[in-house]
């Protein structure tokens, strides 16, 4: 005869410490399973992506101001505020700066999303767009230099090094700004897409193998009740490939009722390995049991 061996242990009840610390736990593993999202990490870098794009529009744009005041001194001269081209030098700086910063809009689109600049006929390494930005930045730099080098006659200005450093190196870190706010780009577009998830076609692991580890319940369970022989059985001889299944009639009715037990317990049609290891049994005659229990299920 079989009988049943009950491991299931004498469960004390949960003082209020474990039952806190638990909570902590799963409070803990959702946590950390937030924190490592990689989307979390994508949201983190377009937000810091915003904040550095508009700190350096707006240290660009008072640097553009700033040469706009030396164009305008440069190109007006001695003209008096009634002549209609005093009014019209403020617009040059502004309309040559309006240029460079929809050239700079449209080269940081293009390369965040990875989209080569062209660089006009094959061979050249220095394409239209550079030369654009060039002659734009250039134009501003020679405007903003010429008028504190030299002095128009009659105005009491003078050379001093202050001042000539200022007007060379404001227009210089302005066209350094317009070269690197590009790359700034392309390197948060990296960064994205290092942690932007791929689904992987080949990949057959359970979404729940791949989230972690899994949770202790809140509430902790028995061990389920295992069935155990008193002697194991003899081990049968291995049956050949040709030999058919065993019927359910065939089957010992010790052996029937353990195998019956057992299928009760794991709530599911039981597998050749699970026979292996209730009855110790060889594998081909466990996979031919586990074929006659499911042909009369």
């Amino acid at each position: 005869m079989l009988r049943r061996k009950n491991t299931e242990p004498s469960t004390p009840e949960e003082t209020a410490r474990v039952r806190k610390l638990r909570a902590e736990l799963h409070e803990a593993h959702d946590l950390h399973a937030l924190s490592e999202d990689p989307l979390r990490h994508i949201v983190a870098l377009e937000r810091i992506r915003v904040s550095v794009t508009r700190s350096m529009w707006w240290f660009l744009a008072a640097g553009l101001g700033f040469t706009t005041a030396g164009v305008h001194d440069f190109l007006a001269g001695d003209k008096p505020i009634s002549d209609p081209m005093w009014w019209g030098c403020w617009l040059v700086e502004p309309a040559l700066a309006g240029l460079l910063i929809t050239l700079l809009r449209w080269e940081s689109e293009m390369l965040s999303r990875e989209v080569a600049i062209p660089s006009g006929r094959p061979g050249k390494t220095t394409g239209p767009v550079q030369w654009l930005k060039k002659v734009l930045l250039g134009s501003t730099l020679v405007m903003n230099v010429v008028p504190t080098l030299w002095p128009r006659a009659g105005s009491g200005e003078q050379v001093t090094p202050g001042s000539v450093f200022v007007h060379i190196v404001i227009p210089i870190v302005v066209f350094l700004v317009a070269e690197v706010m590009p790359l700034i780009q392309t390197g948060f577009t990296r960064a994205k897409e290092r942690h932007t998830p791929r689904a992987n076609a080949t990949d057959t692991t359970p979404a729940s193998a791949r989230e972690g580890k899994p949770r202790l319940p809140l509430t902790p369970t028995a061990p389920a009740v295992q069935p155990v022989p008193d002697t194991p059985p003899a081990p049968a001889q291995p049956a050949v490939a040709t030999t058919a299944a065993p019927s359910r009639s065939a089957i010992p009715d010790a052996m029937r009722t353990k195998l019956a037990d057992l299928r009760a317990n794991l709530g599911r049609s039981l597998t050749p390995e699970d026979i292996r290891s209730a009855l110790r049994v060889p594998e081909g005659y466990a996979a031919q049991l586990a074929a006659s229990l499911a042909d009369a299920a």
